[in-house]
C-alpha cells in the first residue's frame, strides 16, 4: 500500500527521494532481458543484453565489515562481461568509501540533487506558447510518440528504447494507476515529454525531456508541471526527483529544493 507523505521533514523526504528511485526501478522487474536482486538490504539490476548503465547498475547494498568483499561480488557479472555500470551513493546515507569504489573501478561520472517540493507551493507560472499542448499518454501509439521524444535526445539505441517500451507497457494506460507519462506537442510535432510515478508516498518525476532546438520557450516548466498538477488532484503532497545541471535551475524555479546528492559512480574496464 502507497501511503501518501504528509511529513516535510528532512529525514522523511531523504527517504522518499531513494526509495522511489527504488521503485522506480523495480518497474523493469517482469522484463525476462533484466535480472534483477531485490531484497531489503541489496537492489541490482543486470541486463546483458543493454550496455546501459542504468540497466546495469547497483542501487543499494548492505554496509558490511568488508566492502570490498561487497563491491567484488555484486560487481562480478558488469566485471565478467565488461559492462558499463553504476554504483549509486547518496550523500544524506552511510555509504560505500568512494576510494574503495575506485579499487575496484567505479570513478565518480556525476553527482545530482536529490530534490523535493511542497505540490501546495508549487510555482505554476507557465511561459509556454499557445500552441504547446500537453497530453496524457493513454496507448501503444502515444507511448511511442512520447518515447521517441527519448531517442531523440540522447540518442539512445533501439535495444534501449525497446527496454522501456516493453517495461513501461507492463503497466495500465487507466488516469488512476501510479505510473503516468505525458507528451507535449508543439503543433503537431511532439518535443518534450514526462512521466511520474507514485510509489514511497510521493510523486517521483522521471523522462522531463525537451528536445534541444524548442528549449527556453517555456516548455520544461509546462512539462513539469502538468504531471505535478494531476498527482496533486489525487491528494499527492509532495514531489520528488533527481536533477541534472540544467534541471536543476528550473526545478529551483519551481520551488524545488536539495536535499542530498546522489553520487553516480561508472564502472570503467582497462
Amino acid at each position: 500500500m502507497n501511503t501518501i507523505l504528509t511529513e516535510f521533514s528532512t529525514p522523511a523526504i531523504q527517504g522518499a527521494i531513494i526509495d522511489n528511485v527504488h521503485e522506480y526501478a523495480r518497474l523493469f522487474k517482469p522484463l525476462e532481458a533484466v535480472e534483477v536482486i531485490d531484497t531489503p538490504d541489496t537492489l541490482r539490476l543486470y541486463t546483458p543484453s543493454v550496455p546501459n548503465p542504468f540497466f546495469n547498475a547497483v542501487m543499494n547494498a548492505p554496509l558490511t565489515d568488508d566492502p570490498a568483499a561487497t563491491i567484488r561480488q555484486l560487481s562480478e557479472p558488469f566485471m565478467r562481461e565488461k559492462l558499463m555500470a553504476f554504483w549509486w551513493g547518496w550523500s544524506c546515507r552511510a555509504d560505500f568509501p568512494a576510494d574503495v569504489l575506485a579499487q575496484h573501478g567505479y570513478q565518480l561520472m556525476e553527482a545530482q540533487p536529490g530534490m523535493a517540493v511542497d505540490l501546495h507551493a508549487l510555482n505554476e507560472t507557465s511561459t509556454a506558447p499557445a500552441n504547446f499542448r500537453i497530453e496524457r499518454v493513454g496507448s501503444d501509439e502515444a507511448l511511442n510518440q512520447m518515447l521517441s521524444v527519448i531517442e531523440r535526445a540522447f540518442g539512445f539505441d533501439d535495444d534501449l528504447m525497446r527496454t522501456f517500451y516493453d517495461a513501461y507497457r507492463h503497466y495500465d494506460y487507466a488516469p488512476d494507476a501510479p505510473l503516468q507519462h505525458y507528451s507535449g506537442w508543439l503543433d503537431d510535432e511532439p518535443v518534450a515529454c514526462a512521466t511520474y510515478m507514485l510509489g514511497s508516498g510521493v510523486v517521483g518525476l522521471y523522462n522531463v525531456v525537451v528536445l534541444e532546438d524548442y528549449r527556453r520557450r517555456g516548455l520544461g516548466g509546462a512539462i513539469t508541471i502538468k504531471p505535478l498538477q494531476d498527482a496533486r488532484e489525487r491528494g499527492y503532497r509532495f514531489s520528488v526527483l533527481n536533477a541534472s545541471e540544467d534541471g536543476q535551475r528550473l526545478y529551483s524555479r519551481l520551488g524545488y529544493r536539495d536535499y542530498c546528492t546522489v553520487n553516480m559512480y561508472l564502472l570503467l574496464h582497462e
